[in-house]
């Protein structure tokens, strides 16, 4: 076991009640508790007006939110994130670099961690930190002073989170991985300075990509933090004294350091909330909240003309949360108007800026959002100036007032559609007759509340099925709802009816891969029909019968099969149960990967097993119940307690399944 996974189960259960010792590994868990025949699909009005809102598309909801302190950022290869050149970056005296970093896949070539290296062999300046293959042999490696002057010995598995610090007292720098030392200690009082960029994720020439999570980055420049083993912490870090840069914490990309390092994105890296670290409390919409998901122009919401929404006149805020997945050109955040004139449109231009349209009055942001992390946005008008914020800082300001309009509301498009946005949004307020902020404020860390003069508040917490890893907003697609009739354990179970099209999609957000890893995809399962067709349980594939992913049926022998594929072609391992399955009785199913070997457990005891080297196929795939990708036929029950653990295998051997529904954190 992992050392980290040691220091899990060491900490135990909490006082507060029952807690899983590797929340910190679940990706998605879904327990199926609810209210009876409750989907994602109906929006609600917080306000007091309770406005009705229309459902356009496939705009649905759940978990995933920018509140709570527990995140990382997601490098998916070939990109990277940087800070400019700083004089806190070199080292003179006593330093500390450290970060918690989970590997996709198994490492084959040096995978940058942290880096201000430049130059070549014999003139290089600058420190690199990372894993790296040498004949065969993974290792830690501390490169400085021209040269590697710390190689570890401990192996980096993929789908684990390790925590690596590498500190300097005195004229002794040490290497921890996992609050151990790991190779032998480096003697050396020098000053070592590099005229580079800070590299999170890669290296001198944006090169040796980390595939994997960072979080919780941290460098302390003049304070040995660490100077013999140690347990690592099992919170997110803080900005103590001597704190140089703290970022790959936050639910936007942002060094919390005194110094505010300006962060810089290359390629595609992304904000999650997947993180080394275990929740206190189980998911709460009044502390976590929610959020709406937009994934193409047709997935919208509407609502009809409304006084409440013409604030033209006098002062009036409108602010949201905004995650755009994807910059493709102008889209709609918000629009209220008639006919296209008078009243406002909130949008994002091909910069990724923050417009706000005005008939012909337009301010535009003087400095873009970030993708694929949390960005919070205000348009605000006091006395006779309208000021719009992004992250509680000004970024343009006029002397204008919105039109007065009859129009309806519309969020995420435009009017029937057009110009949609790709992402996830939650917190619309409309306050009118109120400049909430007229100066530079720090935006919101709890869900917004309906303040006096709420006109509108969409906070998206209406979630009938919500992940209660807090990672996904999953789609219920048909007919697809909570029942409260037939449930193994807890109030209520997933149900998919026995006719139609009817499954759930979590393709939202980036799925955490299982990669080449450990992991166990488990749940309860009941079936209402059995033997006439092949009926989809779960799967990690794209849409169609492409063979490429990961995918677990109950054939039309009544056996369960497993298929997984790491070429994205074919399947490269098909697992077929011995047992034979009935209809109306509770199994439960949990596919296990320990090492190369994958199991198949039904009721605890193994129904097959087979091996799987290397990773699994998983480029756009995304977890499903009840169907393949979109594809296949429906299988018709019930699940519960579903649950996805990505880098362990819970189950090594015939055990006892779960005898109560799965901890909440």
């Amino acid at each position: 076991m992992p050392v980290r996974d040691l220091l899990s189960a060491a900490s135990g259960a909490s006082s507060a009640g029952p807690a899983d010792p590797y929340f910190y590994d679940v990706s998605l868990l879904l327990n199926g508790d609810g209210t009876n025949g409750a989907q994602n699909n109906t929006f609600l009005d917080s306000s007091t007006n309770n406005f009705t809102i229309t459902r356009n598309g496939n705009t649905t909801q759940g978990s995933f939110s920018p509140y709570g302190n527990l995140w990382s950022n997601y490098l998916p290869g070939s990109s990277y994130l940087s800070a400019p050149n700083n004089a806190v970056f070199n080292f003179s005296g006593d330093y500390t670099i450290e970060a918690w970093v989970y590997f996709n896949s198994a490492i084959t070539t040096a995978q940058s961690i942290l880096s201000n290296y430049t130059g070549s062999a014999g003139t290089a300046s600058g420190f690199d930190l990372y894993p790296k293959s040498v004949s065969g042999t993974v290792a830690f490696r501390y490169f400085i002073n021209n040269g590697e002057q710390i190689v570890g010995s401990i192996v980096p598995a993929a789908g684990t989170w390790y925590h690596i610090a590498v500190c300097r007292s005195g004229s002794s720098t040490k290497m921890f991985v996992n609050g151990v030392q790991d190779g032998s200690t480096y003697t050396n009082s020098s000053s070592f300075t590099s005229t580079a960029t800070l590299k999170i994720g890669s290296t001198d020439g944006a090169s040796e990509y980390l595939n994997g999570y960072i979080s919780n980055v941290r460098i302390v420049n003049g304070t040995a933090v660490y100077t013999s083993n140690f347990t690592p912490s099992t919170t997110p870090l803080t900005a103590i004294t001597n704190t140089s840069l703290l970022t790959c914490q936050s639910n936007r990309f942002i060094d919390n350091s005194t110094n505010n390092a300006t962060v810089t994105l290359s390629g595609t890296p992304s904000v999650q909330r997947f993180s080394p670290f275990n929740p206190t409390a189980p998911y709460s919409t009044s502390v976590i909240g929610g959020s709406g998901y937009f994934g193409a122009s047709s997935d919208y919401l509407s609502m009809s003309a409304q006084t409440a929404f013409n604030v033209s006149g006098g002062n009036w805020t409108i602010e949201f949360w905004y995650y755009r997945a994807a910059a493709a050109g102008t889209t709609v955040i918000l629009e209220n108007n008639s006919n296209g004139l008078n009243g406002y449109s909130i949008q994002t231009d091909t910069s990724n800026n923050l417009v706000l349209y005005v008939n012909t009055n337009i301010i535009t942001s003087s400095s873009s959002m970030q993708l694929n992390a949390w960005n919070h946005c205000a348009t605000v008008r006091n006395g006779l100036t309208t000021t719009m914020y992004i992250n509680g800082v000004s970024v343009g300001t006029s002397i204008l007032d919105v039109g007065s309009s009859n129009g309806g509301l519309w969020i995420g498009a435009r009017s029937g559609g057009s110009f949609g946005v790709s992402g996830f949004m939650t917190d619309l307020r409309i306050v009118k007759g109120t400049a909430v902020y007229t100066t530079t404020f720090t935006p919101p860390t709890v869900p917004l509340t309906a303040i006096t003069n709420t006109s509108l508040l969409e906070n998206y917490t209406n979630a009938g099925i919500p992940d209660l890893a807090m990672q996904n907003n999953l789609q219920t697609v048909g007919s697809a709802q909570v029942s409260t009739s037939v449930k193994k354990y807890g109030t209520g179970s997933l149900y998919f009816p026995t006719s139609g099209t009817n499954y759930l999609s979590c393709q939202t957000n980036p799925s955490v891969p299982l990669g080449s890893g450990n992991f166990t995809v488990e749940g309860w399962f009941y079936f209402t029909a059995v033997g006439t067709n092949n009926y989809e349980m779960i799967s990690k594939e794209t849409a169609g019968a492409a063979n490429d992913g990961f995918r677990v049926v109950l054939n039309s022998s009544q056996k369960i099969v497993v298929n997984m594929s790491s070429n994205g072609t074919a399947y490269s391992l098909t697992i077929t149960g011995a047992t034979t399955i009935s209809s109306s009785t509770w199994y439960h199913v949990a596919v296990v990967r320990n090492g190369s070997t994958v199991t198949c457990y039904l009721n605890g005891v193994s129904d097959g097993s087979g091996t799987f080297s290397g990773s699994l196929y998983e480029t756009n795939t995304f977890w499903a119940l009840a169907t393949r990708g979109g594809y296949g036929t429906t299988m018709q029950g019930y699940i519960d307690d579903f649950r996805v653990t990505a880098g362990l295998a819970r189950y090594t051997t015939t055990f006892t399944p779960p005898t109560s529904a799965l901890p909440t954190y």
